[in-house]
C-alpha cells in the first residue's frame, strides 16, 4: 500500500511540473506605427518594456498608447542606438511614465533628440545602463539576451553599433535587430552562438533597406515570421521583401498599420 501512495505522489508532483511548465505567462508585443521608425511595446506576466521610441513627433503617440493600455510603469526601456527615429521620443516616455530601467548602447550620436533623452534622464534621477557586454534581462515569461557591438565600426557607427535583442520565450526565439547593416550583420553571422539558433521571428534590419548579405543572413535566422518597419512616404526595399519571400518568410509592414505579436511559449500568431 505505501508504494502506491508513493508512486501516486510521484505522479502528482510530476503533472504539477508539466503544469507549471504549460502555464509560462504569454508574451505580447506590439509594433506601433510610428512611420520609418521604431516603437515596440511588450509585456509579459505584470512586466513591460518599450524597446525605441520612434521620432520625436512620435512620442506623444506611442505615450497615448500606452496609456489607452493602462500602462503607467515601464520596468525595461532599451534604446537601440542614438538615430532620431529611435531615440526621438524618448524623452517624453522618460518624463511621463515610471520608467525603472534604460539600455543603451555605449556608442552615443550628437543630436537634439540625443540631449533631450540625456536631460530627460537627469530630471528623473534615472541611470541608464550602458551594454558593453551581453546584458540578461527577465519580462515575465521571458528572457531577453541584449548584445553590444563588439567592434568599431567606421561607416555608419551609430546603426551598426545597435544593440541586438535575443528573446526566448519557452520554446521561441525572436530576434531585434535595431539598424545593423552588412558590417554588423557580417560579424552576427561569424559568431556561431547566434547562428545555431532558429529564430520564429525577426525584426527586419535597418527598415528593409537591401544589402547583399541579407539573403545569407535570412537563411541563418530562419524565422517564419518577420516586421519591417517603414512607411508609404518612406518603404522597404523590393529586393529585401524578394529575399524575404524567397527564404519562405512571413513579413508584416507597420505601414499598414500597428502589428500584434503574441506567443504562448509554443507558438506565435500575428494580426494586423
Amino acid at each position: 500500500m505505501k508504494r502506491i501512495i508513493i508512486i501516486a505522489l510521484l505522479a502528482a508532483i510530476m503533472l504539477c511540473g508539466c503544469a507549471e511548465r504549460a502555464t509560462v505567462p504569454k508574451l505580447e508585443i506590439v509594433f506601433f506605427d510610428v512611420g520609418k521608425a521604431d516603437s515596440f511595446f511588450m509585456q509579459s506576466g505584470g512586466d513591460t518594456l518599450l524597446m525605441d521610441a520612434g521620432k520625436e513627433d512620435d512620442g506623444e503617440y506611442v505615450a497615448e498608447q500606452l496609456r489607452k493600455m493602462g500602462i503607467q510603469t515601464i520596468d525595461h526601456f532599451i534604446i537601440t542606438h542614438f538615430d532620431k527615429d529611435h531615440v526621438g521620443g524618448a524623452a517624453q516616455i522618460i518624463n511621463e511614465f515610471d520608467v525603472k530601467n534604460v539600455y543603451q548602447p555605449e556608442y552615443m550620436k550628437e543630436s537634439d533628440e540625443t540631449a533631450a533623452y540625456v536631460a530627460a534622464l537627469e530630471k528623473n534621477g534615472t541611470e541608464a545602463t550602458i551594454i558593453t557586454e551581453p546584458c540578461t534581462v527577465f519580462l515575465g515569461g521571458a528572457l531577453f539576451q541584449i548584445n553590444n557591438a563588439t567592434e568599431e565600426y567606421d561607416y555608419d557607427p551609430s546603426n551598426n553599433s545597435s544593440l541586438i535583442t535575443a528573446i526566448r520565450h519557452g520554446e521561441v526565439n525572436l530576434l531585434f535587430t535595431g539598424d545593423i547593416e552588412k558590417e554588423r550583420i557580417n560579424d552576427w553571422l561569424n559568431q556561431h552562438v547566434h547562428v545555431e539558433v532558429d529564430y520564429d521571428f525577426l525584426k527586419v534590419p535597418h527598415h528593409g533597406k537591401y544589402e547583399k548579405i541579407l539573403p545569407e543572413f535570412f537563411e541563418k535566422v530562419n524565422a517564419e515570421y518577420a516586421v519591417i518597419t517603414s512607411s508609404s512616404k518612406n518603404p522597404e526595399e523590393v529586393e529585401t521583401l524578394e529575399a524575404l519571400k524567397d527564404a519562405g518568410v512571413k513579413y508584416y509592414l507597420t505601414k499598414n498599420g500597428d502589428i500584434y505579436l503574441e506567443s504562448n511559449g509554443k507558438k506565435l500568431t500575428i494580426k494586423q
